[in-house]
């Protein structure tokens, strides 16, 4: 994915973040400048993946995780802005 925007997505008080990478080891993933915001969950996800390159991409405006990365393999992060990563604040626990 190049030179897109991605605006208000990602689920609140999950997981579910605007763009996720679950699972996914096969061929090459490759996503740059690309500008994600203003969602009220997670902005970005890669869970046991293998084989995905980030580059001059910008992540604003989530709540509370910005950029996670769980059990994964051969992922280059290059050249990234992630900024304004809020607390929940309506989460009652």
């Amino acid at each position: 994915m190049h030179n897109v925007e991605i605006h208000n997505c990602s689920q609140i008080n999950t997981m579910k973040a605007a763009i996720r990478f679950e699972g996914a080891s096969g061929k090459w993933s490759h996503l740059s400048g690309v500008s994600i915001h203003n969602g009220h969950g997670w902005g970005m996800n890669i869970e046991a993946s293998a084989n995905i390159r980030v580059d001059n991409s910008i992540l604003f405006s989530f709540k509370p995780i910005g950029f996670a990365m769980q059990t994964v393999t051969n992922v280059t992060v290059d050249n990234n802005i992630v900024a304004h990563i809020y607390e929940r604040s309506d989460f009652e626990g």
